[in-house]
């Protein structure tokens, strides 16, 4: 048997073994290629939904991190609504994540409603309530980490593609979180 395996802040990695007795034998060193570079630190985080669900996401933060600092805070929402983000490092495959955290900022990968790999009645959530409870599942994250102190409300952004998409486009529409930059480079600071 082949298999794809990581472990939070690691690369993924392929793996082979027997099916019994098990015994992983790790084929690839992709980690390797990350010498030398300081990656952001990914931690799962949870949080309160509107309506009392708790919601999971992924925090990147960099290296460097304190909890006597406010931060700039990009969201950044999957597809899906069933794709998932996991604290394993990954190429950036839409937004360069790992340059924003390089640059002094938070980011909020949420899993909300929907999202893979955390059962039935978690992805029906959504069921008539596709666009509505995602939405309140995200902007639950930003008021949490804005509450904790670590988000500075003033430096709030989001960004998505496919479902993630609108979803971002329904917060920037519906909410009050998030301030017009009128320039790119204002956003984040360091």
């Amino acid at each position: 048997m082949a298999y794809r395996a990581a472990l939070e802040n690691q690369f993924a990695e392929i793996y082979s073994s027997a099916v019994a007795p098990w015994n992983g034998k790790k084929l690839t060193a992709m980690g390797d290629q990350l010498k030398g570079f300081v990656l952001a630190r990914r931690e799962v985080i949870s949080w309160k939904s509107a309506d009392g669900t708790t919601i999971e996401g992924v925090l990147y933060a960099p290296p460097d991190f304190s909890l006597k600092k406010k931060y700039p805070l990009l969201v950044v929402i999957h597809g899906g609504p069933t794709g998932v983000d996991q604290p394993i490092v990954n190429a950036d495959r839409y937004y360069p994540v790992e340059r924003f955290v390089a640059k002094g900022a938070l980011v909020l990968r949420p899993n909300y409603r929907g999202s893979a790999g955390y059962g039935e009645k978690f992805r029906s959530l959504n069921v008539r309530n596709l666009g509505v409870g995602d939405y309140a599942d995200v902007i639950s994250g930003v008021d949490s980490l804005i509450a904790k102190g670590w988000a500075d409300k003033d430096r709030v952004g989001a960004m998505g593609w496919s479902q993630g998409g609108y979803i971002s486009a329904f917060i920037t529409a519906s909410s009050d979180r998030l301030k017009p930059s009128p320039s790119a480079r204002e956003f984040p600071t360091g």
